[in-house]
């Protein structure tokens, strides 16, 4: 997570009403110098927050707006949110000591293969599991959350590229026409077999509409180039997926199921609900993330923080452990990945990729062969000690033995009717010469 909150003349974009930044406001990051000072002076209990003259915290929103604070739980939510605050401090004061990890993190994901980080637990090996040829990242969030500008993000961090030229598309979705209509399958790093995003398009207004495509990229795969319409789409979106089209390759492209599940939210949106008190929009946010279908047993989606740059820190903090309290997650499953280009990002990013990976591993799916295989030896071994417990028994019983006549129930042996009786005593002369 990055981000935090500090006393001090660091500037940061704010929001207007309506929940957009200020262009003509000027977006410095946080000093890390004076960061670190205040860390060192400020007792933890206080509240630290870094504003202009005239900016407001959500704080300071929720003791002017009653509505707000029927969302905000008192004692625990206020605890949480210094701990979180707390935290990303320190996490400012760290990136110099930790930026020396970097490198260890970056060769350590480079040299990632499917199936490396598997935990052998429950008598389980590593060759019992269906082990993908590539592991699968699926990107999902509603509109503008930043899906896209977090590809090219992770590719730069782990290409060591930063004057190449982005790889994934960045368009205005506000206009008609544009944005992701198209499944995008990005290697990383390129034609590299380790892992890869897929870039989706933004989620729909309708639960409906999400759920229904949602569970089918689950079960039955996604595929590159595959075209994504909904029924909900105006006659100028369908025309202009249509015209797209023409060059849509998805038919030769290889299906690839999904490993695991990267949720994608707006800071600024989401803070902006908070304040206007928007629980419709909170309530979409917490139902299509805990959709069932976009968890792998009790492991939910990452959840990505994307231009949190553009908020006071106390305010990013505010968004982080809302979201945590929303989703039922805890904080180190939220990412606060900021714009800027800088050790914060790329260590946001490592991390954010060490989870997923993890978590990709860990609930990769058992081979079905594997579980025949193992039932039907536990079949062959029972059959073959029948066969031999049933042979034992016939031998027994043609054997006249006492041990025969023991099992079988016999303590005596009865002549036969056929049987030749001899009087010995009558015979003997025949032995003994006159």
């Amino acid at each position: 997570m990055g981000g935090g909150s500090a006393n001090g003349s660091s500037e940061s974009l704010p929001l207007d009403t309506d929940g957009s930044a200020d262009e003509n406001s000027e977006c410095l990051p946080l000093d890390i110098a004076a960061a670190e000072s205040l860390l060192s002076s400020v007792n933890s209990d206080s509240e630290i927050t870094l504003r202009r003259e005239g900016d407001k915290s959500f704080e300071e929103f929720t003791r002017e707006c009653p509505s707000i604070q029927s969302i905000t739980p008192s004692l625990p939510y206020r605890n949480r949110r210094k701990r979180v605050r707390k935290k990303l401090l320190l996490n400012y004061q760290q990136t110099e000591s930790r930026v020396e990890l970097l490198k260890e993190a970056k060769f350590q994901l480079l040299n990632y293969r499917p199936g490396a980080w598997i935990e052998e637990v429950g008598g389980l090996r590593r060759t019992d599991y269906e082990i993908p040829k590539i592991t699968t990242l699926l990107l999902v969030g509603p509109r503008s959350s930043g899906k896209s500008s977090l590809v090219n993000k992770i590719s730069r961090v782990l290409e060591d590229g930063w004057f190449s030229v982005d790889r994934a598309q960045i368009s205005d979705a506000s206009s008609p026409g544009q944005g992701t209509y198209f499944l995008h399958e990005y290697t990383i790093p390129k034609e590299s077999t380790s892992f890869c995003i897929y870039d989706t398009r933004s989620l729909s207004t309708s639960s409906e509409e999400n759920f229904k495509v949602l569970k089918d990229w689950m079960i039955n795969g996604v595929q590159h180039g595959q075209k994504i319409t909904r029924s909900s789409d105006d006659k100028l979106t369908k025309n202009a997926i249509k015209l797209k089209a023409r060059h849509a390759h998805s038919c030769h492209s290889l299906k690839r199921m999904v490993n695991f599940v990267i949720f994608v939210v707006d800071a600024c949106s989401v803070l902006k609900s908070m304040v206007n008190n928007d629980t419709a929009c909170l309530n979409f946010f917490s139902s299509t993330f805990n959709y069932p279908f976009l968890s792998f047993k009790d492991d939910k989606p990452a959840i990505v923080v994307t231009h949190g740059d553009e908020l006071l820190p106390s305010d990013r903090a505010e968004v982080c452990s809302f979201l945590g309290d929303l989703l039922g997650i805890p904080p180190e499953q939220i990412f606060d990945i900021p714009d800027e280009s800088d050790a914060m990002m790329e260590l946001a990013v490592t991390n954010l990729l060490f989870f997923c990976l993890d978590r990709a591993d860990r609930n990769l799916p058992v081979k079905r062969k594997s579980l025949l295989f193992k039932d039907f030896k536990f079949l062959l071994i029972t059959v073959v000690l029948l066969l031999l417990l049933a042979s034992l028994i016939t031998q027994i019983a043609r054997c006249p033995s006492p041990w025969a006549s023991f099992f079988l129930g016999r303590h005596t042996v009865q002549p036969s009717a056929n049987s030749i009786s001899v009087e010995w005593s009558q015979i003997r002369h025949l032995w003994y010469s006159d």
